[in-house]
């Protein structure tokens, strides 16, 4: 599957090349920006309880990207690739108290584009994605937490817009996590079987639960800065005249 998604990429912009080579410009940078978490539920009880208790969506938070990109133009066409680190975070909002889910990871999107008009492009592809660390804290003092089980690495999805204004680029887009459901089941307890210091028995007011879908998806907002190539140089870009930098 992911030899598919690269090789197919690949393909079509070697492919377009072949009758474009005298349109090629190309650019190097590096990018950063923020990341807004979507996704991901858990419900009170054992996977094989029944009936099962109250399911807790996660609450969306904001998380942060860094990384580098290449980008060769041809035409209207482009093919993208960047390597990105990401920090992300979701919370989940229990009877007595908060708990934070939070995943680090390294993203390598394959993207191809096509320049609408001017300085909008649109784009999709595949991103080869390698999770660190995805851990949820299971105590309200941040001090304990446990692994959350994703697959990793995988393949997601990523598609959205970008304004290209000279060496800088206003980057929106989209992050489909495909990892399927029934693959990620996790289970934990959350409050404590003996007495705290305190005499209390509970931190959050849930027990066992599962971590039914701990798939996070993005929409992320970046800006780039190219630092080398001649795609920005005054009026030699791929977008004709009229739209000068």
């Amino acid at each position: 599957m992911k030899k598919t998604f690269f090789g197919f990429f690949i393909l079509i912009f070697c492919a377009y090349s072949s009758g474009n080579a005298q349109e090629f410009t190309y650019s190097l940078g590096i990018k950063g920006g923020v990341n807004y978490s979507l996704g991901g539920h858990i419900i009170e009880g054992a996977p094989n309880d029944d009936p099962r208790g109250p399911q807790y969506d996660a609450q969306s938070k904001i998380g942060y990207l860094g990384g580098v990109f290449a980008q060769a133009n041809l035409g209207r066409l482009f093919l993208r690739p960047e390597i990105t680190y990401a920090s992300i975070k979701t919370g989940y909002e229990f009877p007595l108290a908060e708990t934070e889910h939070k995943v680090t990871k390294f993203d390598i999107p394959v993207l191809l584009g096509y320049n609408i008009i001017g300085p909008l492009d649109i784009y999709a592809g595949p991103v080869y994605s390698n999770i660190s660390t995805s851990n949820i804290i299971v105590d309200p003092n941040g001090e304990e937490s446990r692994v959350v089980v994703q697959s990793s690495p995988g393949v997601n999805l990523h598609a959205g817009i970008k304004f290209d204004l000279g060496r800088f680029e206003i980057d929106f887009r989209y992050e489909r996590t495909l990892d399927a459901p029934d693959d990620l089941h996790t289970s934990h307890d959350f409050d404590p079987v003996t007495p705290m210091e305190d005499g209390t028995t509970t931190y959050y007011g849930v027990g066992r639960t599962t971590i039914e879908d701990p798939r996070i998806h993005q929409v992320i907002l970046a800006v780039s800065f190219k630092i080398f190539g001649n795609d920005f140089e005054s009026n030699r870009g791929r977008r004709g005249g009229d739209w000068c930098y």
